[in-house]
C-alpha cells in the first residue's frame, strides 16, 4: 500500500507539505524529528488528510498532481470542505474519478 498524504505546520500557518510514502506513522515520526531536510525547519507537523493506493503508480501520479499548480488547489482541503456540503471522503473520491482537464475547470 503506498500513501499520499498532506501535512500541515503548527508552527508556520499556511506551510503545507505533500508526499508519499509505504510506512505514513513513521514518515510523519522522519518528518516530526527532523530527518527530511525539506521539513524540518517547519516542524512539528500535524496529518491533515492521506489517500491509500494499491498500486503504486497510481500513487506516484497523485503526488505528482498534488504538487503541481493545479494540485495546489485541491491541496487546499478546508477550501473543499467550506464550499462543498457533501462530507469530504465523497469530495475526495469525486475529485480523483474525475478527468484532470474538468478539475482545472471546477478550480
Amino acid at each position: 500500500m503506498r500513501y499520499v498524504y498532506l501535512l500541515d505546520s503548527e508552527i508556520v500557518p499556511g506551510q503545507r507539505y505533500v508526499g508519499m510514502t509505504s510506512d505514513l506513522k513513521q514518515r510523519l515520526r522522519d518528518h516530526n524529528s527532523g530527518k527530511s531536510r525539506h521539513t524540518s525547519k517547519y516542524a512539528p507537523w500535524t496529518l491533515v488528510t492521506y489517500l491509500a493506493f494499491s498500486d503504486g503508480r497510481k500513487a506516484e501520479l497523485f503526488e505528482r498532481y498534488l504538487k503541481s499548480g493545479s494540485g495546489h488547489a485541491f491541496a487546499k482541503i478546508e477550501a473543499l470542505v467550506d464550499c462543498c456540503s457533501r462530507p469530504l471522503g465523497s469530495v475526495i473520491i469525486s475529485l480523483l474519478v474525475t478527468p484532470p482537464s474538468r478539475l482545472r475547470a471546477m478550480m
